[in-house]
């Protein structure tokens, strides 16, 4: 079984006030309950029900972790980053909480971009899978530091089936890039490798 949350509308954005770190960490609910869902996350934030455009998470602060959650079905991006040191890690962006069925964004799954005058840096996008959505799985914009790693982008979560991001009308990318520096995808190590395949546009 899966905690759905299903808001009714617009989610506040991810605003640290107080100068601490701030996590959001679905997987606390295995400590609290169990194991309830062998396919991946417990908890999946389900946007269908927002009737504005906007998007799953806003991240407008430093220091911000988001973890283990499934977030789909936004009229907007999945997550939006617009802030350095964010950590976004092993969530189901795009997908049902089984990772088998696409339920779009209508923007990209992850993005991160302030504006052209403000450069993000130390962004870690790490064992995700960011699949079905209608924009760029995802997509970095004037970013200078950052990590992609171990990501599944377009496919189902086992890797076996294409799950593509992108639109009939959109050749979305896997990872788009846009002037962007010093970031790394993938690693020397096993599991840092990204499966990117199946999307409408480019992998990279």
């Amino acid at each position: 079984d899966v905690f759905r949350i299903q808001p009714l509308t617009a989610l506040p954005a991810v605003n640290n006030v107080n100068g601490k770190s701030i996590t959001i960490n679905g997987g606390s609910q295995v400590a609290a309950t169990g194991e309830s869902n062998a396919f991946g996350p417990e908890i999946e934030i389900d946007g269908s029900q927002v009737r504005v455009a906007s998007n799953g998470l806003t991240v407008d602060s430093t220091e911000v972790q988001i973890a283990s959650l499934a977030i789909h079905s936004f009229d907007g991006r999945g997550i939006h980053v617009r802030a350095n040191n964010v950590t976004i890690a092993d969530n189901y962006i795009g997908t049902d909480a089984s990772g088998i069925l696409a339920a779009p964004n209508s923007n990209h799954g992850i993005e991160v971009y302030k504006s052209s005058s403000i450069i993000i840096s130390d962004v870690d996008i790490r064992g995700n899978l960011v699949s079905g959505n209608d924009g760029h799985g995802i997509s970095l914009a004037y970013v200078d530091g950052g990590v992609i790693t171990g990501n599944k982008i377009g496919t189902t979560a086992d890797g076996q089936a294409a799950l593509g991001n992108g639109t009939s009308t959109f050749n979305a990318d896997g990872i788009n890039l846009g002037s962007s520096s010093n970031i790394l995808i993938g690693g020397p190590d096993v599991g840092d490798g990204n499966l990117v395949s199946g999307n409408e546009g480019a992998g990279v």
